[in-house]
């Protein structure tokens, strides 16, 4: 289809050309020649004429559309950041959102509830071991682990701290949606959870199951922090359960390997969690000196 032939086919008809359809076709002349006259199609011409004589009216009916998620301040002030600053980097959002939680201190990090999902694999070697070597040498079969590049065996699972208490480890089976998400996690873990720390604010990554609409909207009661992509760092559960995949002893099957990380989560010292936490406000204090660049491992 040409331009022209494209412009005439889904371009709206003005209000000017609705009336001259109108009053063309009151005049008992042809649909085909009315639309060469105001050239649109005939199906055009013919669709204006029907809604005119059913409804007694040429105007169109308003189409509901997509619920706007932004409102006209808000969309000129993305516009106008994406001009001024067209390049904004992840370094620069995760220095934005510490800066904005600078002024935070321990007790209220003491408040949020921090919650993730983690896969431990099977026959992975997830222990990170630092060796000594020379300039050149990293790829020295001496100084590298072999491990395997296709998809292992392993359990997803889902848990959450707070400074006195933690969930339950719970093992995900399956493909996580937001539904599931909402129906095996915060329904009957989530909730019961934030219910016996008044004041408490959750903290979830921004997994595609996290935010989907039956969990945003299932979560609209609770006061929530609003977290970052990419930024495992700041959180200290991420911590936690690097610490547990590192204490992971060897397991060679998926049911051995669910007993054992359930163990490692029950017997986790919870001064670890309290340590994490309360190093937040350094953390966030790191992160800013360092430009929103990495903190810690």
């Amino acid at each position: 289809m040409t331009g022209k032939r494209a412009r005439r086919h889904f371009s709206q008809l003005s209000e000017f050309k609705k009336g001259l359809i109108i009053g063309m076709k009151t005049a008992a002349l042809s649909t085909h020649r009315v639309a060469g006259q105001v050239d649109r199609s005939e199906f055009t011409v013919r669709n204006c004429w029907e809604q005119c004589t059913r409804e007694g009216t040429h105007a169109w009916k308003t189409v509901s559309g997509v619920t706007r998620k932004t409102t006209r301040k808000e969309d000129r002030r993305i516009v106008r950041q994406a001009l001024v600053y067209p390049r904004v980097t992840r370094s620069t959002i995760r220095a934005d959102w510490c800066q904005a939680r600078s002024i935070w201190n321990v007790p209220d990090w003491q408040n949020v509830v921090f919650s993730d999902e983690s896969r431990f694999v099977l026959g992975t070697d997830d222990n990170r071991v630092r060796v000594w070597r020379r300039p050149g040498d990293r790829y020295n079969s001496n100084h590298t682990a072999l491990r395997h590049t296709a998809r292992t065996a392993g359990v997803l699972v889902w848990g959450a701290i707070a400074y006195d208490s933690r969930c339950t480890l719970n093992v995900m089976r399956g493909t996580l949606t937001g539904q599931r998400y909402v129906e095996d996690i915060l329904r009957p873990h989530v909730v019961p959870f934030l219910n016996g720390l008044p004041g408490a604010i959750f903290q979830q990554d921004i997994a595609r199951p996290n935010t989907a609409r039956d969990a945003q909207d299932f979560l609209r009661h609770f006061q929530t922090l609003p977290w970052l992509a990419r930024s495992p760092d700041l959180s200290p559960l991420v911590h936690v359960l690097n610490q547990l995949k590192r204490q992971l002893p060897s397991c060679h099957s998926v049911h051995d390997l669910e007993l054992a990380v359930q163990d490692l989560w029950a017997h986790l010292p919870h001064d670890n969690i309290r340590c994490l936490i309360n190093s937040m406000p350094d953390l966030v204090v790191a992160c800013i000196a360092a430009g929103g660049g990495p903190t810690r491992d």
